[in-house]
């Protein structure tokens, strides 16, 4: 973890902050109130591929939850949150025998989860060798598969949600137990492989095949794309790569080459607007008679931690750390400046909530407030505060709402995209008590 942890929010907000996080998690403190959420949130989405509650899942379902409540129980010792979460814990386990590997919705999810409950492995042994025996057994293909993909992937095989990126974020956790450092390397080396070029493109990049159901999409990106985003892009290897390294763990002598590498490709591939620095959500592969080439005409995405300047930043900010570059921590630097500078209408984001709302921003200004010199990102996680808090509805289901991008408000009773996000965003800038939790956003 980091340097002592800073408590962001002055006395007087960081109160209402405590009380709202509170007020989300006595709503989601029972399973039936949290299932029937989950049900009323299915009927409000208008989005065309509906996600439903997944137990199992960090993202959507109990093992965020347990986040949740574990985190109010570090806070607020005594109110009984241990116990909730403890609770949470047992009802994602139950249902994840099916569960893929992947971080926001799978094994490594439920793992990451437990292990931050344990108490540094002190409480739930039995179920964590359970989960990781079941972990470590698949993943091996899991590997072969990115590995041998050699024109292309889905991002989702190699990405924070789903692929080796999130596996790797909790192997790095368990580093000091026996038996994970080879499996971790195993998948570092698959990530690091992704950077290697065939054919003239690098092989992490999504075929048009893999880029969307919409066949509009498909038509726009018809060589393909490569995705900038933390979330399912190459800031999210990079991110973990110098989590990585900062650890002492070296997954080869190409490591931190591929690192500064990958660093270097962020930093000259933005999509900057009248208030500085910005990145795209994906960049487009054209063919240009010898081979493939990058489209150089994308355009600047919204400011959230799944896709822009904020998740980018944060990755440049730990290959800066990991290679003692300056120059990719002042760029990360520059980065949020210039969301400071962005008028709030031209950021893009409206929710409240943490993926791709205003919780995700708020969190990484807060991260980057716990530097030295981080009074400028501490002043503006104040004001995107006072931004979330006029968004509060006490008499609505779970107190936040996600908005949907055709105007939806969804009771949403998920981590990721829900009110339980905002909670744990407010505690992180309310307290002096250190998230651990985000590591899950590669943010830590």
């Amino acid at each position: 973890m980091s340097e002592h942890w800073v408590q962001i929010l002055p006395a007087g907000p960081a109160s209402k902050a405590m009380m709202m996080a509170c007020a989300v998690a006595e709503r989601v403190r029972k399973p039936l109130d949290v299932e029937r959420a989950a049900s009323i949130a299915y009927a409000q989405s208008s989005l065309p591929i509906k996600l439903g509650w997944q137990p199992a899942s960090v993202a959507m379902g109990y093992a965020g939850l347990a986040l949740l409540f574990g985190q109010l129980e570090r806070c607020r010792p005594g109110e009984g949150w241990e116990l909730e979460a403890s609770n949470c814990l047992e009802l994602a386990v139950n249902e994840c025998e099916d569960a893929g590997p992947g971080l926001f919705g799978g094994l490594a999810g439920v793992a990451l989860t437990g292990w931050l409950l344990s108490e540094n492995g002190q409480r739930y042994k039995r179920l964590l060798a359970n989960l990781d025996d079941a972990l470590l057994r698949g993943l091996p293909a899991h590997v072969d598969r990115v590995n041998g993909a050699s024109s292309g992937m889905p991002f989702g095989a190699f990405d924070l949600v789903s692929g080796l990126t999130g596996v790797a974020a909790y192997l790095l956790l368990r580093l000091d137990q026996p038996g994970y450092r080879e499996p971790l390397v195993s998948v570092l080396e698959a990530l690091m492989r992704l950077w290697e070029t065939v054919d003239g493109r690098p092989r992490w990049h999504t075929p048009s095949s893999f880029v969307d159901q919409d066949q509009k999409r498909q038509r726009q990106f018809p060589h393909g794309n490569l995705n900038c985003g933390l979330a399912h892009g190459i800031p999210g290897p990079l991110a973990v790569l110098s989590l990585a390294s900062l650890a002492g763990v070296a997954a080869g002598p190409a490591m931190q080459d591929t690192i500064d590498s990958m660093a270097a490709w962020l930093e000259s591939h933005r999509a900057d607007d009248a208030w500085g620095l910005n990145w795209p959500n994906v960049i487009a592969i054209v063919a240009n008679g010898r081979g493939y080439a990058l489209r150089d005409e994308a355009s600047p995405t919204h400011n959230a931690w799944c896709y822009g300047s904020p998740g980018v930043a944060n990755a440049l900010r730990l290959a800066g750390k990991a290679l003692g570059v300056d120059r990719y921590g002042d760029v990360a630097e520059d980065a949020l400046r210039a969301i400071v500078r962005r008028p709030p209408v031209e950021r893009g984001i409206v929710a409240p909530t943490f993926c791709h709302g205003l919780a995700g921003l708020m969190h990484i200004f807060v991260r980057f407030a716990q530097s030295a010199h981080g009074q400028e990102f501490a002043d503006e996680a104040q004001r995107i505060f006072c931004e979330i808090e006029d968004m509060f509805e006490p008499d609505s289901l779970l107190g936040f709402r996600t908005f949907e991008f055709r105007g939806q408000r969804v009771d949403q009773p998920g981590l990721l995209d829900g009110a339980p996000g905002v909670a744990l965003a407010f505690l992180a800038a309310a307290t002096s008590v250190e998230p651990s939790w985000d590591r899950l956003f590669l943010l830590s």
